[in-house]
């Protein structure tokens, strides 16, 4: 008798452990996964297929322009409205080059690809009052 219950506590303790062992693993899962799933919420930003800037048409510049992981080719167009210069990007890849940027709108298209240009992998050049944009990188001698 006293064997058989002994064997019963041993099965009803090692029952115990494996409950233990297996709320423990779901509680780590659900912990990644809410930590995942925060990140995902307050750092990611989703990336849109539309400009993240609506110039209305009466507003010739806006007081400020922000980009978010928008496309070159979205600024360029926003930059095209907003100055009224036409500009040009050759190289098809880097249409489709993602900027986070924030201008102000005291800012000269000269300032906002000056600073885009030293943020990414492009050139330009003024030829004709036209913009041209290249691939390339320009780089400062101090």
């Amino acid at each position: 008798m006293k064997l058989e219950a002994r064997r019963k506590a041993e099965v009803r303790r090692h029952r115990f452990v494996i409950w233990r062992r297996v709320c423990s693993v779901a509680a780590v899962f659900f912990i990644c996964l809410l930590g995942w799933a925060t990140y995902h919420q307050l750092i990611v930003e989703p990336r849109s297929s539309q400009p993240s800037v609506e110039i209305p048409a009466h507003e010739k510049q806006p007081s400020t322009m922000v980009f978010k992981q928008e496309t070159l080719q979205n600024i360029v167009d926003i930059l095209m409205q907003t100055y009224h210069r036409p500009i040009i990007i050759e190289d098809e890849t880097l249409k489709n080059y993602r900027i986070t940027a924030t201008f102000r709108s005291d800012e000269s298209l000269d300032e906002i690809l000056n600073l885009l240009q030293k943020a990414s992998a492009f050139t330009y050049i003024n030829a004709n009052d036209t913009i041209i944009i290249k691939t390339g990188r320009i780089y400062e001698t101090n």
